[in-house]
């Protein structure tokens, strides 16, 4: 019977699967029109956002996203875009995959940086939520619980457009901090599910969808609490509410009316209800619920004594589950029918299910310790983790077979023995990642090593032209630059990125030795002005090569008396980091004929290989009308 709660659980799920999320009132048709009319882009990220909210199916919902992203690159400047276009994404990964510390990571970050720009309350607080529900998602209950009461806090203290807004979202942000607290079996659970109904019900929302979810996720809350009357005065309303077109949610919830007319021991109701259920989730082909409808109705009639009914309907029962599947439903039905065949008298078909039964609930455990296994594995980083839990668990049998007699001695020796060969192979496999990993990293720190030498002699060639001029001043300063730039280049063999801010300053000092022995301008730009450069990082090494190239084989070779380098640092998006060097020099045409071989592209393209491909490159010629060189352009994309 253990398994009862289990199935009760997938069906209140079932019908409560929608998260409770603020939807706007106005229709969808409505909101295209006025997104075809808007002009401003952060406008049009808004309705986008409230389209999003203003449907619940998914396809739906991944297209808007998509159209969040394009407008997104047409306007990579504009954050408020930025923020939309990864909350929608978020969201469409909450529905679609495994939540991992990267992703979470990634909300966390979103939520920052929207209570940096002028995105609207209404907005925050989704980002707040959505963080909530990530947690929750990754079985972080606490930090779930945290955020779901930021949200809560932000909604109360908040000035909205309207009271009725207001209202409405104080009912939902109440109704997930139950949910949530629901999971830890915390009492203030139903204190708080208990605030959102009130408010639910003495305000002016109409949304047929959303008081449902409502209603179905207080039936959860006074269920955990054990007031099954007041539990099943609210299924009721659940399933009157639902319209007659929706069968299948139908299904359900008469199958949730008669599990809990079942906790009241009112059997004679119980039959009825799942035997509404049982026709309708079978007319609508709804295989899960179908089965859970008739071993509720197989219980109801063994609890009535009607023993013949009940064997035949749990018989069905088994039929189905096994159809579809289901270790714990066949658990369930084998457990039940061995109740009805004792109460019977019929001892040895009894014995027979109690025995199926255990085989079953023997599956169902196997199932759940190789779930608990996979879930290992994404908690911890590596392999070696895993042996050693594994390890623990060896102890833990060792010990339990000390017990054992000399047969079940011999089979765990031959487990055991199994085990180890696994552990060595996991060890030598591990082994091997490691020395593959640092023979890699040694590769990169390689190659980026040598692209110091060629920097050095740069230099030092230029140290050395001053000092034939007599031009001590300037050597001086060189020299005290080129100590700074020596010891950042050191320090930097073995780090594998710098932080935005570092290579700024560290191209800035470069540029002005160089200035020393040839005149030309550099400018170096952020877009957006506000680029949190010191929380931005980028390979080490990466742009000083290039620039070198800018000057001594583009504006050197060059007969142009106003020389020029750019440097630009653009945010695309949060995730992608665009830098363009761009010289107005003699291009590359021009350096083929000196017959120069450029070890910059070589070496950068073993880095591009070696970091599996984190950056990306495009080397630009720009010309006029006649195809006279206008100078070199480099373009960089990274991944941040």
């Amino acid at each position: 019977m253990r398994f009862y709660l289990i199935i009760l659980s997938i069906i209140i799920i079932y019908i409560c699967n929608t998260p409770l999320i603020a939807q706007d009132n106005i229709k969808i048709d409505s909101l295209e029109n006025l997104l075809s009319k808007s002009e401003s882009s952060a406008k049009k990220s808004d309705i986008l956002v409230t389209l999003f909210h203003s449907t619940g199916n998914i396809k739906h919902k991944k297209e808007i996203a998509k159209r969040g992203l394009e407008l997104s690159k047409k306007n990579p400047s504009d954050s408020i875009v930025a923020i939309n276009t990864s909350y929608m994404e978020l969201s469409i990964v909450l529905q679609d995959s495994a939540i991992t510390s990267s992703i979470i990571q990634k909300g966390i970050t979103l939520e920052k940086k929207s209570q940096k720009y002028n995105i609207s309350l209404l907005q925050r607080t989704r980002i707040v939520d959505l963080v909530a529900e990530l947690y929750q998602r990754s079985n972080q209950l606490e930090k779930s619980i945290e955020y779901s009461f930021k949200s809560t806090k932000m909604t109360e203290n908040g000035t909205f457009e309207t009271e009725d807004i207001k209202q409405r979202l104080l009912a939902i942000s109440y109704m997930n901090l139950a949910k949530r607290l629901g999971t830890i079996k915390d009492t203030k659970s139903l204190n708080y599910a208990t605030k959102a109904i009130k408010i639910l019900e003495t305000s002016k929302i109409k949304d047929n969808q959303l008081i449902v979810g409502m209603y179905g996720n207080y039936t959860i809350s006074l269920r955990r609490a054990g007031l099954y009357d007041s539990a099943l005065v609210y299924a009721k309303k659940t399933e009157e509410l639902l319209p007659p077109s929706n069968k299948a949610h139908k299904a359900k919830a008469l199958q949730l009316i008669a599990t809990i007319y079942m906790e009241l021991n009112d059997y004679d109701n119980s039959k009825i209800y799942a035997q509404k259920s049982v026709n309708l989730a079978k007319e609508q082909n709804i295989e899960v619920t179908y089965v859970m409808a008739l071993y509720t109705l197989g219980k109801a009639y063994r609890k009535l004594g009607q023993y013949d009914s009940a064997i035949v309907v749990l018989e069905q029962t088994v039929v189905a589950s096994k159809k579809v599947k289901l270790a714990d439903a066949l658990a369930n039905a084998h457990s039940e029918l061995a109740h009805t065949y004792k109460e019977k008298g019929d001892m040895a078909n009894a014995f027979k299910n109690l025995e199926l039964a255990t085989h079953y609930e023997d599956s169902v455990t196997k199932i759940r310790q190789e779930q608990e296994t996979k879930e290992l594995a994404v908690k911890y980083d590596t392999e070696k983790k895993e042996a050693d839990i594994e390890k623990l668990n060896q102890e833990a049998k060792i010990k339990d077979l000390e017990l054992k007699n000399s047969y079940y001695l011999t089979v765990g020796a031959v487990v055991l023995a199994l085990v180890i060969l696994i552990a060595v192979w996991i060890f030598f496999r591990q082994k091997n990642v490691i020395d593959t990993f640092e023979k890699e990293q040694a590769k990169l720190r390689w190659r980026r090593a040598q692209i110091n030498p060629h920097f050095f002699f740069n230099v030092l060639s230029a140290i050395q032209l001053l000092v034939y001029e007599k031009q001590t001043e300037k050597v001086s300063k060189y020299i005290t630059g080129f100590s700074y730039l020596m010891r950042q280049v050191l320090e930097g063999s073995n780090q594998e990125n710098v932080s935005v801010e570092e290579e700024i300053k560290f191209i800035k000092t470069y540029l002005t030795l160089e200035k020393l022995s040839l005149e030309f301008d550099f400018e170096i730009k952020c877009n957006p002005e506000e680029l949190e450069i010191e929380d931005i990082f980028i390979p080490t090494m990466l742009l000083q090569p290039f620039i070198e190239n800018a000057i001594e084989h583009g504006l050197r070779q060059s007969t142009k008396e106003d020389k020029k380098l750019d440097v630009v640092f653009t945010e695309i998006n949060q995730n992608i980091l665009k830098i363009s060097i761009q010289d107005n020099g003699v291009g590359r045409n021009q350096e083929r004929k000196k017959q120069h071989i450029s070890r910059a592209l070589e070496i950068t393209q073993d880095r591009k290989k070696l970091m599996k491909d984190a950056f990306d490159y495009e080397i630009i010629d720009h010309k006029d009308e006649n195809q006279n060189s206008l100078g070199t352009e480099i373009i960089f994309t990274i991944k941040i």
